[in-house]
């Protein structure tokens, strides 16, 4: 008889606590050889001796091994897993042969160094932009002095363009206003 069983985790640091050993290459189904005490997985029900049957959405049937372990890691934080109770005994001689007689794949799943420290995070090279270093180098040479911006208001008043030189109502003179 088949379960479902959903595990849940808040980051990676938490280890799933369980062991998953068989797959086609062992002659096996993949199974569940061990199980860490106080785990998500033993939390959740999980045994050893459970065989595999769907880790997510991929059927495990016909998977191996290490297909199966990379198919728990692509999982993330959330794994679910079909399982059959008590469908391979890990105890029994020739499952062990099996296992030992196996290749071995050890996939680990790492902790970034920057998970859950407030401050720290990756250091980047110091790049200074190409027009920062153009106006660093032009800022000098501005300072020393010059004439000031340009503006309307520098020119005398009959200098100014007949726009501003208005005398009736206009745009730029508020209603009521003398001047």
């Amino acid at each position: 008889m088949c379960s479902v069983v959903k595990l849940r985790r808040t980051n990676n640091s938490i280890q799933w606590g369980f062991t998953l050993e068989g797959g086609v290459d062992q002659g096996y189904p993949l199974y569940i050889k061990t199980i860490v005490p106080g785990s998500p997985a033993q939390k959740h029900g999980l045994a050893p001796g459970d065989a595999v049957m769907r880790i997510g959405f991929e059927d495990c049937p016909g998977m191996n091994l290490s297909a199966g372990k990379a198919e728990v890691l692509r999982q993330g934080n959330q794994l679910d897993l079909v399982v059959e109770k008590g469908a391979v005994q890990p105890d029994d001689p020739r499952v062990r042969a099996a296992a030992e007689n196996a290749p071995r794949v050890e996939l680990v799943e790492e902790t970034s160094p920057f998970i859950n420290q407030p401050g720290s995070g990756p250091k980047f090279k110091d790049v200074k932009p190409k027009t920062y270093t153009v106006l660093d180098q032009e800022l000098p040479e501005s300072e020393k002095g010059g004439g000031k911006p340009s503006s309307i208001f520098d020119r005398k008043r009959e200098e100014r363009s007949k726009y501003q030189q208005a005398t009736g109502p206009t745009i730029q003179k508020a209603y009521g206003q003398k001047k």
